[in-house]
């Protein structure tokens, strides 16, 4: 038994023989069979860098104009394509079940 279970018998005043270790996440699946479409698994890093773009010419702006109209757009400066996704995409759940794990 883990040590999850024990706590969950505790608090609940059931029996520790009804729980088994299964209780945990470990089949967790995704609901939705969308999947991004190259091999990367994430654009955190590209998102750092074009936020970081974003800011510091917003800073910019601000410091050199009043006007809230000129303010950049995160668009004009950077582009989602040029990110290591090039979005998602739809997948079918049959053929590759091994991409609904979590």
């Amino acid at each position: 038994m883990s040590w999850t279970c024990d706590l969950v018998a505790r608090a609940s005043r059931i029996p520790k023989s009804l729980y088994s270790a299964r209780t945990n996440m470990t089949r967790s699946r995704k609901k939705t069979p969308i999947s991004g479409i190259t091999t990367a698994r994430s654009e955190k890093q590209d998102k750092r860098l074009a936020n970081r773009k974003v800011r510091r010419a917003v800073k910019q702006a601000l410091a050199t104009s009043v006007d809230l109209d000129i303010l950049p757009h995160r668009r004009e400066l950077t582009s989602p394509w040029t990110m290591a996704k090039d979005g998602k995409t739809w997948f079918n759940a049959d053929r590759f079940p091994e991409e609904l794990r979590k």
